[in-house]
């Protein structure tokens, strides 16, 4: 036989036996084997002494609320994913169709409108191109993504800063024939570069509305900052000087506040302020010295004081030309009476009514088209400032909602401006009817204001092929 090969095998002694025996029992339960009582108690030392050697953080109150805003942020920006996956499968609201039918409606009939209320052809010619061009831009301003958006207004910011000191001071700006320096001359092209300022002025402020909490909503902070973003672009286009768009600019953030759920408390503290800031200029213009203003500046505010006074009527024969303006706009609105004179059938037009294409084409259009005629127009109006401020009520972040706000504000602001001082409910200003007036700078901003809205609810209902 062969004999066996290896080491020679070894026995356990009972002692050790009786050693091993628990560990085997261990190992066949599926229990690990106990460390010695030794064993434990160094490594349970161990640890402590490396507990007490490790130094402490201190965290900061200002720390811990930087967190929870950060943490507040990844959740907005969470639910606002989710409100956009969600909205890939819903179809465009009524909002959206509205406001892309009554846009194009009011830029085309702005074409027959303006050609009845003029008296030469090349208002016609200049007109078609300027809406051809505006609907364009309309077009390609809906398919940008609502995340590009803050990026081009702070762009936009910019350049109007630029633009306007080019304006004023520089070799490109273009005076009236009044000699107020208004628009920028790009070789047979004029631009007037207030009226970007506007949408520039809304998508900066709406971002930075957009990034605060709603505790922080409450106190003055957006208030002031929200000013001293306007700033620059309000002094620069008050010192054209262009009065109505400076003041514009100043009540944009007012209307924005609004819609960003600002207390009304707080509201009516600001609004009491202006208040009494405005008696306070309307006082000096009256007496004829208000710092800042030009002479005719204070001599419009001045003769719709004593317009509506109860003053002799020598008086107010004295500001008779100051008035003029305003008081053919109410002689055409009369004469309009219910259904009007018929189209092209005005005779305000012809040397009676300033500016009859321009600044007063809604007192063109009531004595053409009468009451009815325009209550209908301002009935459009109404439907596509709500349709604004309906498509940022179903925004999905807070940027977009306050930039549609910020448009319809502005819609709302200028067809009150123009329609009440066709009216006579305000001083003569030049605010000009939105997507009706003659111009190429107005209707090309606002269509271009307007095709971002369509964008920020073209993205909501997930038409982005």
């Amino acid at each position: 036989m062969r004999p066996p090969t290896g080491p020679p095998a070894q026995f356990d002694t009972p002692d050790k036996l009786s050693e091993s025996a628990p560990r085997r029992a261990n190992r066949l339960d599926g229990s690990a084997a106990a460390p010695p009582a030794t064993h434990r108690r160094s490594a349970r030392h161990r640890w402590q002494e490396s507990v007490r050697e490790r130094p402490r953080v201190e965290v900061s109150p200002q720390q811990i609320e930087a967190q929870r805003i950060r943490v507040e942020a990844q959740r907005i920006r969470v639910e606002a994913q989710e409100a956009r996956d969600e909205a890939r499968l819903k179809k465009c609201p009524p909002a959206h169709w509205g406001l892309t039918c009554i846009s194009i409606f009011l830029a085309v009939i702005s074409i027959p409108l303006i050609y009845s209320a003029s008296t030469s052809d090349a208002f016609l010619l200049r007109q078609m191109m300027f809406v051809g061009i505006g609907l364009t831009v309309m077009f390609v301003a809906s398919r940008l993504a609502p995340q590009q958006m803050p990026r081009l207004a702070q762009w936009l910011y910019g350049a109007c800063i630029v633009g306007l000191i080019f304006t004023k001071w520089g070799p490109l700006g273009h005076a009236d024939l009044q000699g107020i320096q208004r628009w920028l001359k790009l070789g047979p092209l004029t631009f007037q570069v207030s009226e970007v300022a506007k949408i520039a002025l809304i998508g900066v402020v709406a971002h930075y509305w957009s990034h605060l909490m709603p505790r922080e909503r409450r106190s003055f902070q957006p208030w002031l900052v929200g000013w001293i973003i306007a700033l620059p672009l309000v002094g620069l286009v008050f010192l054209q000087p262009h009065l109505s768009a400076a003041m514009l600019l100043l009540l944009l953030p007012c209307g924005m506040a609004f819609f960003a759920g600002a207390p009304w408390q707080r509201m009516a503290q600001i609004f009491g302020g202006m208040a009494a800031v405005a008696a306070l200029v309307v006082a000096l213009c009256v007496a004829g010295k208000c710092p800042g203003l030009k002479d005719y500046q204070q001599e419009r505010i001045r003769a719709f004081v004593v317009r509506h006074s109860d003053d002799n009527s020598a008086k107010k024969k004295d500001f008779q030309d100051a008035n003029y303006q305003a008081d053919q706009g109410m002689n055409a609105l009369r004469r309009g009476g219910l259904l009007g004179a018929g189209p092209g059938m005005s005779f305000y037009k012809h040397g009676h009514v300033p500016e009859p294409h321009t600044d007063f084409i809604f007192a063109i259009i009531g004595e053409e088209w009468g009451l009815l005629g325009t209550m209908i127009l301002l009935s459009a109006f109404g439907a596509l400032i709500f349709f604004c401020f309906q498509i940022g009520h179903n925004a999905a972040t807070s940027f977009e909602a306050l930039f549609c706000a910020g448009v319809g504000s502005l819609l709302a602001l200028q067809v009150v401006a123009n329609t009440g001082v066709v009216t006579g409910l305000l001083p003569v200003t030049g605010v000009v009817l939105p997507l009706l007036s003659y111009g190429g700078s107005g209707l090309i901003v606002m269509l271009f204001a307007i095709g971002q809205v369509l964008g920020i609810s073209r993205h909501q209902c997930g038409n982005e092929e």
